[in-house]
């Protein structure tokens, strides 16, 4: 999930949020299996989180942590995170027909793709920093 050849934990979590995003670009189904598991408290929602979704999100969540305890970002749980992110930057790509009401350039399209993830990224980390002095 992380680069090693990254020594800033502030860009750590810029790659992740973008991986994340693009990731979801080429599959908007899991995203929007999610959307439908998630709705019930059942076995397999039980299995799926903590087989798939919990593990993954492990270092992400120390990260996260780690960074609002060194005061670079304002505190925010896993939890927030994780729904900002994977229900609310991706939500073009599973709920493809209505993202077309709005600009009929497909959110698919590569460039597109780019574009969306670079300004969830910033808007994300940039929002989260703390900013030192003002």
């Amino acid at each position: 999930m992380f680069d090693p050849t990254l020594s800033d934990p502030l860009e750590q979590l810029r790659l992740a949020i973008r991986r994340y995003v693009v990731f979801s670009a080429d599959r908007p189904e899991l995203v929007a299996l999610m959307n439908i598991e998630g709705r019930q408290d059942t076995e397999r929602l039980a299995y799926i989180y903590d087989t798939y979704i919990e593990p993954a999100l492990a270092d992400l969540g120390r990260l996260l942590i780690h960074l609002a305890d060194e005061g670079v970002i304002r505190p925010i749980s896993l939890r927030n995170f994780h729904f900002l992110i994977a229900h609310g930057a991706t939500a073009p790509y599973s709920l493809l027909p209505l993202a077309t009401k709005f600009d009929t350039t497909s959110p698919s399209d590569p460039a597109a793709v780019e574009e969306h993830t670079q300004l969830v990224s910033d808007v994300v980390v940039e929002g989260l920093r703390i900013r030192r002095g003002q």
